[in-house]
């Protein structure tokens, strides 16, 4: 809480909480060695290929939300979120990226410590401390740190929008087709230019 100013739990929203929580909870139940061999398609691929399906769906999602289309007139569109999906980290799922796993993770998630191993994972960017914890219907888990939510690429790409790396707005179906004609011109241009060289060459090179 401190890390995002938060003085108590009733400071955050309601929809902030519920992202929270549910990026805490897991659908289906995984053992350690199920989170860092997973494979649908069966024990052998999980032998052959550990670590290749280290997503897994949570209960996190974002809420109903609405985004101007501009490529229609701006029609309000309405965006159903999927779930989030959370990394299960561990050298099985780093193996291919690095040399060095732990380099590799604390740059994806600066200020977290790689724990991994062969026998152990981190899970986003907290580390699992001891065994999974047996229930009834399911395993618990001690994380050293609050999951933090990972963004969809939408969100993201409109959070860097306003430090200027992409456009805020998408270019109406005006502007798109003015594009595309001048683009045509200058294509058109090119091939005059390139055409006429060629004659000069042929009246002209003995």
């Amino acid at each position: 809480m401190t890390k995002h100013n938060y003085g108590s739990v009733e400071d955050i929203s309601q929809t902030e909480l519920d992202k929270l929580i549910g990026y805490h909870l897991i659908y289906y139940s995984y053992t350690k060695q199920n989170f860092m061999f997973y494979n649908p398609n069966g024990i052998d691929a999980e032998l052959e290929n550990p670590g290749t399906y280290f997503k897994f769906r949570t209960k996190s999602r974002d809420a109903i939300s609405t985004v101007k289309d501009y490529a229609n007139g701006g029609v309000i569109r309405k965006i159903m979120h999927k779930d989030r999906f959370i990394p299960v980290i561990s050298n099985y799922s780093l193996s291919g990226w690095s040399s060095s796993p732990k380099d590799e993770y604390e740059k994806m998630f600066p200020g977290s410590t790689y724990g991994g191993g062969t026998n152990n994972f981190n899970i986003s960017n907290a580390g699992i401390v001891g065994d999974e914890i047996v229930t009834d219907n399911g395993y618990l888990y001690v994380v050293d740190q609050v999951l933090e939510p990972l963004e969809t690429l939408y969100t993201e790409m409109r959070k860097r929008a306003f430090r200027g790396v992409f456009p805020t707005e998408f270019p109406s179906r005006q502007q798109i087709k003015f594009l595309t004609n001048t683009m045509k011109m200058l294509q058109l241009i090119m091939v005059m230019v390139i055409l006429y060289l060629y004659i000069l060459i042929i009246l002209y090179l003995p």
